[in-house]
């Protein structure tokens, strides 16, 4: 039925209720009030004065109760935008109805189909109030501290006028705060959460590589691979980090309230250990192709385990090149002799070759001329045996100097050679050389 029918049915059915003969005089009056403000609101409706018009519907029905009354009145006021008083008009209109009539209006369910519609309308028409929080999931409660109204960020309307907010995060301190919404203006209200005293703190914790098992002050109780986030309450805590193929790693931190921490790892290999017994001092060590190391070296240099290339040289020595593979926790020794690549002439080759010129000038001698002079006493016995055994005796000598000769010349020139002046001793003080920056020693990290 049309707004429009059913104003005029009820229009006709107050003004037969007015000229009922046989009412009393006072009714009477009633009555004509009632219809002199009836006929009011209309000419207000009629005129879009929507406002007045349902304040006059009203009015008459204060003073001639009518379900027309009401149900005029709550359309003037659902004209107005005003879907409060729409929504009580319309349930006085079905409440006085049945009241009068002892059953439901014939528009029961179109009424209470808007009244629902007014209900959305009259929500979406309060103003809007925006809650926002860091971190965000807080519980929200208006005016009541009980009744949990959503998570943030969270969007409602509400009244306007004072209000009481209520914010609850676990491991957050409780936010309690009044703000004020006005008709008509949009609130947007943004917190950001203090943590608890005894709230648990993020603990951020990252190695590399990747991966690693991680423990807090019990190793055997893994919580987890690197990356990962946990959660420590205030106090001091040891980090374990455990990979294989890698030295496990300790770490003791201090955990304070409210302070997330964020820890970085940098995880060795396992490591074994590399001892150097070089012959000449002034030598440099090479593991890898980087110096790690001026010889003489006392102490062990820790190393990854697998295999290394150590290479030892010295300017105008022979050169030490050794791929060494070295277990987890085992030190290995790594002996190295150096030589002079030119050797000084010394004695040996001054003899050897002095040896060598006599005993060559004895072998002709013997073989040239006291030949020549036995032959010439072949006849003579006596001078014949005298120039033989001379001839073989210079033979005999000869020869001799000659390999006299030739091992002194080999002695010579295989002999290997280290300066004395830079033999190691066991007395010379260790030289130590900065690695990435520390100085090498025991303990120290290749």
């Amino acid at each position: 039925m049309s707004e429009v029918h059913m104003r005029r049915r009820y229009f006709v059915a107050i003004l037969i209720a007015l000229f009922i003969p046989g009412l009393a005089f006072a009714q009477e009056t009633a009555r004509q009030r009632a219809k002199a403000l009836y006929e009011k609101g209309q000419a207000a409706y009629d005129a879009g004065n929507y406002v007045d018009a349902a304040t006059a519907f009203e009015e008459a029905n204060q003073v001639f109760p009518h379900p027309a009354n009401l149900f005029n009145a709550a359309k003037a006021w659902e004209r107005a935008a005003e879907y409060e008083k729409a929504i009580k008009a319309y349930e006085g209109y079905l409440q006085l109805y049945k009241e009068q009539n002892g059953k439901d209006a014939p528009e029961t369910k179109d009424v209470l189909g808007t009244i629902e519609v007014l209900k959305e309308k009259a929500y979406m028409a309060l103003p809007e109030v925006t809650i926002e929080t860091e971190p965000s999931g807080a519980d929200v409660a208006i005016d009541d501290p009980t009744k949990i109204l959503g998570q943030t960020p969270f969007t409602t309307h509400i009244q306007p006028g004072e209000h009481t907010l209520f914010v609850q995060l676990e491991g957050y301190d409780p936010l309690k705060k009044v703000f004020e919404v006005k008709p008509h203006q949009p609130v947007k209200l943004g917190y950001t959460l203090e943590k608890a005293l005894t709230a648990p703190v993020e603990i951020t914790i990252e190695s590399d590589p990747a991966g690693a098992d991680v423990a807090i002050d019990d190793p055997s109780k893994v919580v987890g691979q690197t990356p990962t986030v946990v959660s420590l309450k205030a106090g001091t805590y040891k980090i374990f980090l455990n990979m294989k193929g890698f030295e496990p790693t300790t770490k003791e931190v201090v955990v304070r309230p409210k302070e997330p921490m964020k820890l970085n790892f940098s995880l060795s290999r396992e490591s074994g250990g590399l001892a150097f017994n070089v012959n000449v001092a002034k030598a440099r060590i090479y593991i890898d192709g980087k110096v790690v190391a001026i010889t003489p070296y006392r102490d062990v240099v820790r190393v990854q385990a697998g295999a290394h290339q150590v290479v030892i040289e010295k300017e105008r020595y022979t050169k030490f090149s050794e791929t060494v593979t070295v277990e987890p926790n085992q030190t290995i020794e790594v002996k190295a002799s150096l030589y002079l690549e030119k050797r000084p002439f010394s004695w040996r080759g001054t003899v050897g070759i002095i040896s060598g010129v006599i005993g060559a000038a004895a072998i002709g001698v013997a073989a040239g001329y006291l030949r020549t002079k036995a032959s010439d006493y072949y006849e003579t016995e006596s001078r014949y045996n005298f120039y033989k055994k001379l001839t073989y005796g210079l033979y005999g000598a000869g020869a001799g100097l000659l390999a006299i000769s030739a091992g002194l010349l080999v002695w010579e020139f295989t002999r290997k050679v280290v300066e004395s002046e830079e033999k190691v001793t066991s007395n010379v003080k260790p030289i130590f050389i900065p690695y990435d920056g520390v100085a090498l020693g025991v303990g120290g990290r290749f």
